[in-house]
């Protein structure tokens, strides 16, 4: 059964099959009560919401021991550090068969934290019970589990088979992601409920966008000239390891302090981070760094290439204003021709500027 409605008293959205609440503008509070949508046996509940919103946050306020699922260490690791800080009482996994899992097996109670490598696929019957599987960066468990990482989507579809009840949380889900899901509820999950509290969208949109088109020169100046004002700080979203390579030697030429990040360094990257306290205005990386990791407030945020999809590009335009400061996105994305003679304009002044001071 497919439903979609606006709005759906919850004693009625847990005796469908498949349902959507969509509530655009995010009217529904960060208090909301959702554990009633939790105690249902073998049910999926999607909660879906800009980046920054606060997804996480609700979980505070889960009642009974429940597991979280991160798709990254570092998420996984950041987590359990504001768990242990509220006063919760958490058991961090960085291995399979550890001490820590068996003494929670036994005795579920408080908070297991863990990724899809650190967590056994198997789950005992007393754990489906009594627990509640929330998986973060949902959207990653579909996507990553295609190809990339198997053991992503291999996990879900075991927990499902368990009849456990799931709680995934993400920022952008894709239609054809979407559609899957919705499939799930004929072999997989008995109840499959989503909150869409603002699909694909930004909490707080850029104030300004630049599309530079192909003109990938025009970006370089354009990052050449704003890293030149102290008061600035940026991040550069890149292909690939030697595009960041590049950027760093480029900074570093520069006096320009500048942190890089690619895939398999955010923990040293954090550590970094952390040390350097507000001497780093600049951060170079792949989009390693476009899910979860807390990073410093960004007056610009640079897109040197085209994302893969749409829900890559939201992830990494939306590490700007994510604690409501204003911010300008520059992307290479196709311009308009009044976008295009703005940008020219501007890089005919740079481009001066650097002749007369050469």
């Amino acid at each position: 059964m497919f439903k979609n409605h606006n709005r759906v008293h919850w004693s009625l959205k847990i005796s469908l099959t498949y349902v959507v609440i969509n509530h655009v503008n995010g009217s529904i509070s960060r208090g909301m009560e959702i554990q009633p949508l939790l105690q249902v046996e073998s049910s999926l509940t999607i909660l879906i919401a800009p980046p920054a919103w606060g997804k996480t946050s609700i979980l505070l306020g889960l009642q009974g021991p429940w597991i979280f699922v991160a798709p990254l260490r570092a998420l996984a690791e950041e987590f359990a550090k504001r768990l242990s800080s509220e006063g919760t009482k958490v058991k961090l996994l960085k291995s399979r068969n550890q001490a820590q899992w068996r003494d929670f097996v036994k005795n579920p109670s408080g908070v297991v934290v863990a990724t899809p490598e650190t967590l056994p696929s198997h789950l005992p019957a007393n754990v489906i019970e009594k627990c509640i599987v929330v998986l973060d960066e949902f959207h990653l468990f579909q996507k990553w589990g295609a190809d990339f990482r198997p053991l992503l989507r291999e996990q879900l579809y075991a927990w499902s088979n368990l009849g456990a009840r799931i709680l995934g949380l993400s920022a952008t889900i894709e239609g054809e992601q979407l559609d899957e899901i919705k499939m799930w509820s004929k072999h997989a999950f008995e109840h499959i409920s989503i909150i869409d509290l603002g699909n694909m969208r930004f909490k707080n949109p850029p104030y300004k966008i630049y599309r530079y088109g192909k003109d990938h020169m025009a970006m370089r100046r354009r990052i050449y000239w704003e890293s030149r004002k102290p008061q600035n700080r940026g991040i550069i979203f890149c292909k690939t390891r030697n595009h960041v390579s590049r950027w760093l030697e480029w900074f570093a030429a520069r006096r320009i302090a500048c942190l890089g990040c690619v895939g398999g360094e955010v923990e040293q990257f954090r550590k970094s981070l952390l040390s350097s306290g507000d001497k780093t205005a600049w951060i170079v990386c792949t989009s390693v760094l476009s899910h979860g990791v807390n990073l410093p407030s960004f007056s610009h945020v640079f897109l040197d290439h085209k994302p893969e999809s749409q829900s890559m590009w939201i992830q990494m335009a939306a590490r700007g204003g994510r604690s409501g400061e204003k911010f300008i996105l520059h992307t290479m994305d196709s311009n308009k021709l009044s976008e295009k003679l703005s940008i020219n304009t501007f890089d005919v002044l740079v481009r001066s500027h650097l002749y007369l001071s050469a």
